[in-house]
C-alpha cells in the first residue's frame, strides 16, 4: 500500500486546477481507483475493463492510470462514428490489451436513434434515450443519427467465460438506468465486481428527472445489497 499511497500524492498535486466541489470530487475518485485497482484486482486476475461510453478516450486515460500491466484488458464502447474515428487513430489505442468498437450498450442488440450532435458531433451528452432531447432543447426527432447497440447483458455472459474480473464504467448519458435494472432484475449484475457509473437524472426536465431519479435511488440500493460487486458513484 505504500506504493498507493505515494500514488495518490501525485495525483494530489494536480487538484489545484480545480475548483474546490471539484477536488473533493476528484479526490473521491482518485482514493476509490487506488483502492480498486490495489486491493480488489491483483496480478493474478484475468481482468476486463469495459469503457461504455469512450467519446474520445478521456475516461480511458484516466483509469488507465491505476488498472495497468498485462493482465488488464479494455474494451472500448463508443455509439458515435465520428468519436469512434478519433479514438482509433490515437496512438495509446494501438496496444493488443485495448479494443475499440463502434457500438453502444443496450438492453437488445439492434439500431436505434441516436440524439445530441447536431450542434456539436463529438459531444459528451450524444444519447440513445429518447428522454435526452429535453436536454437539448430540442424535439425535433430529424436531430438525429442511427447507431448499433449491444445487449450488455448477453455480453457480460459470455465475457465472464473468459475473465476472472469484470468492471464497467458507465457514461451513456441516461441510458444506464434501463441497462442497470437488466442487470439486477436477470442477476448477471453479478459478474461485475466494480461498477463506476455517473447517473444523469439531474439533467432532465424536473418532472421526468424526478421519475428517473427513483429509479437510479432503488438500483443503487439493490447492488449495496451484493456482497461481490462494488458501486462508485461517479462524477
Amino acid at each position: 500500500m505504500i506504493s498507493s499511497f505515494y500514488s495518490l500524492l501525485r495525483q494530489l498535486k494536480n487538484f489545484s486546477k480545480y475548483p474546490l466541489k471539484q477536488k473533493y470530487t476528484k479526490l473521491y475518485e482518485t482514493i476509490y481507483a487506488i483502492i480498486d485497482s490495489k486491493i480488489l484486482i491483483n496480478k493474478n486476475d484475468k481482468v476486463l475493463f469495459i469503457d461504455l461510453g469512450s467519446n474520445l478516450g478521456q475516461a480511458y486515460k484516466w483509469f488507465s492510470k491505476f488498472f495497468k500491466g498485462p493482465n488488464i484488458h479494455f474494451e472500448l464502447f463508443e455509439p458515435n462514428p465520428y468519436c469512434y474515428k478519433k479514438l482509433i487513430e490515437l496512438k495509446d489505442f494501438k496496444e493488443k490489451n485495448i479494443n475499440i468498437n463502434n457500438l453502444g450498450a443496450g438492453v437488445e442488440d439492434g439500431t436505434v436513434k441516436f440524439y445530441g450532435l447536431y450542434e456539436d458531433k463529438y459531444s459528451q451528452a450524444g444519447s440513445i434515450l429518447e428522454e435526452h432531447k429535453s436536454m437539448f432543447n430540442t424535439t425535433n426527432d430529424e436531430h438525429y443519427i442511427e447507431v448499433e447497440v449491444l445487449d450488455l447483458v448477453n455480453y457480460l455472459i459470455e465475457k465472464k467465460k473468459e475473465f476472472d474480473k469484470i468492471i464497467i464504467k458507465f457514461d451513456i448519458e441516461g441510458i444506464e438506468i434501463e441497462i442497470l435494472e437488466k442487470l439486477i432484475s436477470t442477476k448477471v449484475v453479478e459478474f461485475v465486481d466494480i461498477i463506476y457509473v455517473e447517473f444523469h437524472s439531474q439533467r432532465l426536465e424536473p418532472e421526468i428527472s424526478k421519475k428517473r431519479r427513483k429509479r437510479e435511488l432503488q438500483i443503487i440500493k439493490s447492488i449495496k445489497l451484493l456482497e461481490k460487486t462494488h458501486l462508485r458513484i461517479w462524477h
